[in-house]
This record gives structure tokens, C-alpha cells and sequence, in this order.
């Protein structure tokens, strides 16, 4: 059973994570939910870079997006909308980054 971000331990933030989000000018809580937040926003980004190593190379970034959207919908079971919710957050820190 998957449990919402706030139930499960939070991931570390990697500076790179932090970088990112800072560059895209995103300020959120100095208290452990802004850390959680940014921790899970991290593992997000890095799933989708993942992701994209799977793509021709050249592959624009909102074509990028939109396969991994069409991906996250096609897993099963499917993730929960907390979860798509976490992954629009860290993906539009990443977007404004670039």
C-alpha cells in the first residue's frame, strides 16, 4: 500500500536538487515539510532523468515531459494523484531551471 510523501521517511536532498530548485527561483518552508518536500522532489527528478536516458537523443524537453506523463499512466498500478502531484512540483522546478 503506498502512503502519502508526509507518512514515509524523507529522502535526502542531493545539492543538485537544491541548486535546481533555487535556480528556478521556487522558496519553499525552512522546517522539515520544505526539506521533505524538496527530498521527494529530488527523487522525482531523478526518476525522469532516468527516464529521459531512454530517449532519441536531441529529444526537446516537453516532448521528454509528455512521454513521461504517458509512462507514469501506464504503470500498474497506476500512481496515486499525491504521487503525479509530487512529480508536477519537481518537474516545474526542473523545467524553470531550463
Amino acid at each position: 500500500m503506498n502512503k502519502p510523501m508526509e507518512a514515509k521517511r524523507a529522502p535526502e536532498v542531493k545539492p543538485w536538487v537544491r541548486r535546481v530548485v533555487e535556480a528556478a527561483g521556487v522558496v519553499l518552508p525552512a522546517n522539515a515539510d520544505g526539506e521533505r518536500r524538496l527530498g521527494w522532489w529530488g527523487v522525482e527528478m531523478a526518476r525522469f532523468l532516468k527516464f529521459c536516458k531512454s530517449l532519441p537523443e536531441g529529444t526537446d524537453l516537453r516532448p521528454a515531459m509528455e512521454g513521461y506523463g504517458r509512462y507514469l499512466k501506464s504503470i500498474v498500478p497506476p500512481p496515486q494523484d499525491w504521487q503525479l502531484e509530487q512529480v508536477r512540483e519537481g518537474l516545474r522546478c526542473f523545467q524553470s531551471h531550463h
